[in-house]
């Protein structure tokens, strides 16, 4: 069960006409008294009543952040423990920087470890080891990584950190030759409850997909969504390898073709490729360097189980557009300003809601139900039509174009 079926609980009731109710009947129970609006007791007991109410919202408060689904913050740290699962904590962006020479000297020239770059003066990155330029040679590259850790250190292009901050003896210019990524803000709410409610699968080794799932998105706060599938090892075997493996396994071929032969020789291997494909916040595609991080992750001995071969790859995109007309209600003529924006919203919402998560298929019924929940009449869709999408596979819109049709009656 997911935390979102769970249903929502109280621990008391907050209502507060209720509990001034109770206050004053109770009192009336005991004292056999009146009391009219305007009395002094009673307005000392309507005080009284404000105090309880604001009591019980602490009571629920606290309850509730004893439990997952409402838990956060400090909190919902707390609640991580139980499991050993930590919030991922602020990660620095990273990118490989170019040291160059004006030309080939006849000495090593040392690039320190610390060495500091950046691209605008003030936003620091600085080299993660120690490197040199060999003899002969007119440049290095080396690892740099942000010094304010966190997302803001990402998305500069190639060429963009180019000032050098310490200038080490005879270097003469600096550029990273890949883009700054891979840094990550302190991991939000949601993604890291959705981790500690996931937790339980990682208590085995990563056989169960819902393992590999887990340890996968515990390699960074990026990643949104994770799928985990199986293929055979025998697709990518030769006709002579396939019936090597048959031939140790003492099963007779004579005569059998080759999905013959690899349909009984799976069942004697029993073992097969366990695939992982995540996929980054916002559709976002993961590079080489966040799949060789999720790598790292789920193929440590003490998670990953000996027979399993694993395979970390990037999803595919399944580009659509968005097209459609929409007509509003003569009803609400004088509301056509605002709900044209409610719709535009709308058509957002579709968009994230689309690329949010891999295997999820483009569905225009989706669509056409956010548009008319945002107020439009009736919605004509030229696109996109319905499109199943595969588990390694992402949703990803390429356009939109909303046209306003007019007015029409019921």
């Amino acid at each position: 069960m997911g935390l979102e079926d769970l249903p929502d609980i109280e621990f008391c009731s907050t209502d507060s006409r209720l509990v001034e109710q109770s206050v004053i009947t109770t009192y009336e129970g005991i004292t056999g008294a009146t009391l009219y609006p305007g009395d002094p007791v009673r307005l000392f007991l309507e005080s009284l009543a404000s105090v309880i109410i604001q009591q019980r919202y602490k009571i629920n408060f606290t309850g509730k952040q004893n439990l997952l689904k409402y838990s956060n913050d400090d909190y919902l740290d707390h609640m991580g423990s139980f499991s050993k699962t930590g919030r991922l904590g602020e990660s620095p962006a990273v990118a490989t920087e170019r040291f160059g020479i004006d030309e080939a000297l006849g000495f090593i020239v040392p690039i320190d470890k610390g060495c500091r770059v950046s691209p605008d003066g003030q936003l620091m990155f600085e080299t993660v080891d120690y490197a040199q330029i060999s003899v002969g040679e007119t440049h290095v590259d080396v690892l740099v990584q942000c010094l304010t850790p966190g997302s803001i250190g990402n998305g500069f292009v190639a060429g963009q950190v180019n000032k050098m901050v310490d200038s080490p003896d005879y270097v003469s210019s600096v550029s990273n030759i890949t883009a700054t990524s891979g840094g990550a803000d302190k991991e939000e709410n949601d993604p890291y409850r959705e981790r500690i409610h996931t937790a339980p699968e990682s208590f085995s080794v990563a056989g169960p997909s819902g393992a590999y799932r887990h340890w996968a998105k515990s390699a960074h706060q990026d990643i949104a969504d994770v799928s985990v599938f199986r293929t055979s090892p025998l697709d990518d075997l030769s006709e002579a390898q396939l019936e090597a493996v048959l031939d140790i396994a003492a099963i007779d071929y004579t005569g059998l073709t080759r999905d013959e032969k690899q349909v009984k020789a799976a069942v004697w291997l029993e073992s097969a490729v366990v695939n992982i494909c995540p996929l980054l916040k916002d559709g976002g595609i993961p590079d080489q360097d966040m799949l060789a991080l999720v790598e790292g992750m789920v193929d440590d001995r003490s998670i990953r189980p000996l027979t399993d071969r694993v395979i970390v790859g990037a999803p595919a995109r399944v580009n659509y557009s968005i097209d459609f007309t929409y007509y509003i209600s003569t009803e609400n003529r004088l509301a056509v300003s605002d709900i044209q924006d409610r719709i535009s919203a709308a058509a957002d919402t579709y968009r994230a809601w689309q690329k949010a998560k891999l295997g999820r298929d483009i569905n225009p019924a989706r669509l056409i139900h956010l548009v008319v929940e945002a107020g439009a009449h009736r919605v004509e869709i030229t696109s996109p039509e319905y499109t199943p999408v595969a588990v390694d596979q992402v949703a990803a819109d390429v356009a939109v174009n909303m046209t306003y049709g007019g007015l029409e009656g019921e």
